[in-house]
């Protein structure tokens, strides 16, 4: 057992959490949130299919490919054009489990009456704590001009619940059903969206009361509405919660925590005294897709990371760059893996073991897997202790998994094999973890600022003592 981390004066981030998570219903909605916090602090967005200009000492930047993953960096006051340069790069993914509409949507049940929605499950979900859920629908709707035929893509936003998939009640199961409370992905997790079934022509792929509430919601007729990429959320909003408001309670807390806490402990160390002397260049990376596999154009696993390395090296190491530039300048950088960690659950204590027991409100988490499901090695994760030492944040709680149960992956092992770069796998405890409503500890909202922001500021010292 370690002694618990400093105590933290009243929360700084919690409120500003609060209403990121409010904010971004859909990965679209959370890169336009971390985008519009970056675009306050000063930072300078360029478009991905253009060339990049010099990248200038204390130059803050970012780019975000097709809209829902998103790279920023700062590079340093100090930063000399003449050597590759190090770049540190808190890393997340910005999607969550939930229910994606499908491509054809309409559904209408006779014999009940009801019109409902066609859904595909995205993920790992605990599906069953969506039945009996007030739902609502965000993503991005491709809008076609009347006037000019051009169309544009934009963020929609229901915001009212509109669905919800009842239970069956407890008279018509079975004891065994009961117990089992067992459901089929196809026909049983069907979101109903009313009772008057509405007419729709031959060829229609979605209601037109479902394309009535988007277009409400965006000021267009609905006929304008081209395409949609939709998925479902609990409308229930994120709010403190617990006797003495110790705990928060929201859905997307994996992986919407780590997004918040990444680019505030960036923004924060821009703001510093220590950002003017940084030779480096500090980074955060936002993929879509972790809870489907990472291997797509916005994923972990795909170029994203790559082009980013290659392109910000260029950037800043304009003289004279070396033909082996990208390369260099990955061995030379550290990837900070930021993903929800498990703390134990007070009903199932025996998944845990009590060396490796994270608790809520006790810190931030690292996470070691020697099956390389998490990217933490004996290197990584020195270097992340000894940055925890040096800022005072006190020793980071301990997790790895019981031999006889299952383990989560992250992107840190796959951005380390694609590109050559150290990582060490952190995150937040919680409870819950891919519920459609999960908890974590209030109290580790500004403890996980607070560490994006010392690995911004002291890994290059906690490197550097290793060689």
């Amino acid at each position: 057992m370690h002694p618990p981390p400093p105590p933290l004066s009243p929360s700084l981030h919690v409120p500003p959490l609060l209403s990121f998570l409010s904010s971004s219903p859909s990965p679209y909605h959370a890169v336009a949130s971390c985008a519009a916090l970056l675009d306050a602090a000063g930072f300078r967005e360029l478009p991905e299919h253009a060339p990049f200009p010099p990248l200038l000492p204390a130059g803050l930047y970012y780019f975000t490919r097709d809209r829902t993953s998103l790279f920023a960096f700062a590079v340093g006051g100090a930063a000399v054009p003449s050597a590759p340069p190090s770049l540190r790069i808190a890393a997340a993914h910005s999607d969550s489990p939930n229910l994606r509409v499908k491509p054809a949507s309409k559904l209408a049940h006779k014999l009940a009456g009801v019109e409902q929605l066609a859904v595909e499950p995205y993920g790992g979900g605990l599906w069953h704590t969506w039945f009996d859920r007030d739902l609502s629908v965000a993503g991005l709707a491709y809008v076609r001009d009347a006037e000019t035929g051009e169309v544009t893509g934009r963020l929609v936003d229901v915001r009212e619940p509109v669905c919800s998939i009842p239970s069956l009640a407890i008279h018509l199961q079975t004891a065994e059903e009961r117990k089992a409370f067992e459901y089929n992905k196809e026909t049983h997790l069907v979101p109903v969206l009313g009772t008057d079934v509405a007419k729709t022509a031959e060829g229609d792929l979605h209601s037109p009361k479902l394309l009535e509430l988007l277009a409400a919601s965006l000021g267009v007729p609905a006929e304008s509405i081209s395409d949609l990429d939709l998925g479902l959320y609990d409308v229930c909003p994120p709010r403190a919660t617990g006797a003495s408001g110790s705990l928060l309670a929201s859905a997307r807390l994996d992986n919407l925590f780590s997004c918040y806490t990444s680019v505030a402990g960036l923004i924060n160390h821009v703001k510093s005294d220590a950002f003017g002397k940084d030779e480096g260049v500090a980074c955060v990376a936002l993929f879509d897709h972790e809870e489907v596999g990472s291997v797509s154009t916005v994923g972990a696993g795909g170029t994203l990371i790559k082009d980013a390395i290659a392109r910000v090296s260029r950037g800043v190491c304009r003289a004279s760059p070396p033909p082996d530039l990208a390369e260099l300048t990955a061995l030379r950088s550290f990837v900070l893996s930021l993903d929800m960690a498990h703390a134990v659950h007070p009903n199932y204590a025996d998944k845990h073991n009590k060396e490796h027991a994270p608790k809520l409100n006790g810190g931030m988490v690292l996470k070691t897997n020697r099956n390389q499901r998490y990217a933490s090695s004996a290197q990584s994760s020195f270097i992340m202790r000894d940055i925890c030492r040096r800022a005072g944040l006190g020793r980071m709680q301990e997790f790895a998994v019981r031999n006889d149960c299952g383990c989560g992956s992250t992107i840190g092992p796959v951005i380390s094999a694609n590109t050559g770069v150290r990582a060490v796998d952190v995150g937040a405890p919680m409870l819950a973890m891919h519920s459609v409503r999960e908890v974590m500890g209030a109290e580790d909202v500004d403890r996980g600022v607070a560490l994006c922001e010392a690995f911004f500021r002291y890994f290059g010292e906690s490197d550097a003592s290793l060689r």
